[in-house]
């Protein structure tokens, strides 16, 4: 199972700020930036293998309920942000 990579692909779609100008780099790394680090120490590939024992299928779906997550809050926070 390659847990590195995976979580490394993962990160790449995460998105808060769209753009590629320069601001808008800094910008995604400033909002994302605690987030992924947590991610990485709570999906080491140690910790997945040994401590968890997940399974290919089960890292699968994990991954995609974290990203489901993360864009409904995104989205919930622009909703809120738009309304104020």
């Amino acid at each position: 199972m390659d847990v590195i990579k995976r979580v490394n692909e993962l990160t790449k779609k995460l998105r808060v700020v769209e753009g590629l100008d320069e601001l808008s780099k800094e910008a995604q790394n400033n909002a994302t930036l605690m987030f992924f680090s947590l991610l990485r120490c709570m999906l080491a590939s140690r910790r997945v293998l040994e401590e968890h024992k997940l399974t290919d299928r089960s890292f699968n779906w994990l991954l995609g309920e974290v990203e489901t997550r993360f864009n409904q809050v995104c989205s919930c926070c622009f909703t809120c942000w738009l309304c104020n």
